[in-house]
């Protein structure tokens, strides 16, 4: 579940939610929609529904490489020794 604040500069956490949420890996929620419990239903929605927690797992794990810490070193490596 993503909260983006709407106090970034240029929206930059909501076009990321909606990124994520758009191919299914998360819910989003703007917080002017977190009156009345929203955060709790959808809390307890997702706690309930293994096939959609499925689903959202399926749908994230394509979204970034698994080994993306690897990745990002071995370009800071690459990147020092070009110093």
């Amino acid at each position: 579940i993503l909260i983006p604040s709407p106090n970034v500069t240029d929206d930059q956490q909501t076009k990321n939610a909606k990124a994520l949420a758009d191919i299914g890996g998360a819910c989003m929620i703007r917080e002017p929609e977190l009156k009345n419990g929203r955060i709790c239903t959808e809390v307890a929605s997702l706690l309930g529904d293994e096939e959609r927690r499925q689903k959202m797992e399926k749908a994230i794990s394509g979204f970034a490489p698994l080994d993306s810490n690897k990745l990002i070193f071995d370009e800071l490596i690459r990147l020092s020794n070009k110093k």
